[in-house]
């Protein structure tokens, strides 16, 4: 196998091998750990660095949320229209508007608290959702559509001054050995596969998937993928003390490439726009769109840690009758809360600095699918296995 290995990276494209020399050298001396895959749906060119080992997922768990509660509505079991009440005792730190701008006992429909959990990660319209469609509940979609590895853990906490009880674990979750990956685990290989089956239409309903991707491209933080990449962009992004991840699909004029990013270990605490984890997935982002949207790229090399000594050859081709996307629309708690004057939040209360503001949703429909024609208001752990 090794030998075959060899070979075909011989065989390998002169751009998949020069794609694979830039991530190295963007990578080499980070003070961290870091795990990708990324795919260009239209081609079928891939590429990864330990994509299928475990990380923990922050807040890009939230993607797989949102589509349980679609899946939850489309099958009757709530409404777009439920009123979800503010109650004081939920409201926490950390990203988002809810525990720190609104009034406790405000009502907002299921619909706005599902688009300020992706749109600006709300922290506390995470934990509304999760009282409704519990962690079980999520992870259970997550098996009917065969995602084995990616599991919600349990509800959020805040940040490292004001951590609220652990509480809404999944059975995952309370398992002793799964908790140190916080509010859930996922791998890059498993957030790709979500996002190209949004794409795709192949999530919930044709019209649902529309729906979550044109939440996605309206999410705020442009500190990752979106900083240097001049394109349409839907994604989902996540912070801990020591991690940064972003995974989405950027719509480039050389294909749509999915990717999901993660870096974690970092050792400095930094919550600014300029860290070195953004910095480098930005980085990572523009070689991995560059590399897979080229003329000629339809196959690419799979590299391992430098421990590995396999390789495989990644290849593929535009799927029959693959729908076209022109219409298509934290942190984790901290156990040294004052570390370095800066307080840990779950998943990115720094990234409320560069917070714009909130753009206005879809409405929603009787028939439990969102409307694009209404307008509505959008009103430390240690790090987990990884390459």
């Amino acid at each position: 196998m090794r030998h075959l290995a060899w070979l075909l990276a011989l065989a390998a494209p002169a751009g998949a091998q020069s794609l694979e020399a830039d991530l190295r050298a963007r990578i080499s001396g980070f003070p961290g750990t870091v795990s990708l895959y990324a795919r260009n749906l239209d081609t079928g060119a891939a590429v990864g660095i330990g994509e299928s080992a475990p990380v923990r997922a922050a807040s890009t768990i939230k993607l797989p949320v949102m589509a349980a509660v679609f899946d939850a509505v489309r099958s009757g079991k709530i409404k777009w229209t439920k009123p979800l009440a503010v109650r004081k005792a939920d409201q926490l730190s950390g990203s988002g508007v809810i525990g720190s701008e609104l009034s406790a006992g405000v009502k907002l429909p299921l619909a706005d608290v599902v688009h300020l959990m992706i749109v600006l990660s709300d922290n506390t319209a995470t934990n509304m959702v999760l009282d409704r469609v519990t962690a079980n509940q999520v992870n259970a979609y997550l098996d009917r559509i065969g995602m084995r590895t990616t599991r919600a853990l349990r509800k959020i906490r805040g940040d490292g001054a004001q951590l609220a009880p652990a509480q809404g674990w999944s059975d995952f979750g309370k398992q002793p050995e799964n908790q140190r990956y916080g509010v859930g685990v996922t791998t890059p290989l498993d957030m790709v596969t979500i996002l190209e089956r949004l794409e795709r239409g192949e999530l919930v309903s044709p019209e649902a998937s529309r729906e979550m991707i044109a939440i996605l491209k309206r999410q705020q933080d442009n500190t990752g993928i979106r900083r240097l990449i001049d394109a349409p962009i839907a994604n989902k992004t996540g912070a801990l003390d020591a991690l940064r991840a972003d995974v989405g699909i950027v719509y480039s004029k050389g294909g749509r490439i999915a990717m999901a990013i993660y870096v974690d270990g970092m050792p400095k605490i930094d919550y600014g726009p300029d860290n070195a984890g953004s910095l480098l997935i930005s980085g990572l982002a523009k070689l991995l769109v560059d590399g897979l949207a080229g003329p000629g790229q339809s196959a690419i090399r799979t590299w391992l840690p430098r421990s590995s000594s396999a390789g495989r050859l990644m290849t593929g081709s535009k799927p029959p009758n693959e729908p076209t996307s022109g219409t298509w629309g934290a942190c984790e708690e901290s156990q040294e809360p004052a570390r370095r004057g800066r307080q840990s939040t779950e998943d990115g209360r720094g990234r409320s600095q560069r917070t714009q503001k909130v753009n206005r949703g879809s409405a929603v429909n009787p028939h439990g699918e969102f409307s694009r024609t209404l307008g509505a208001r959008g009103a430390g752990l240690s790090p987990a296995t990884a390459p």
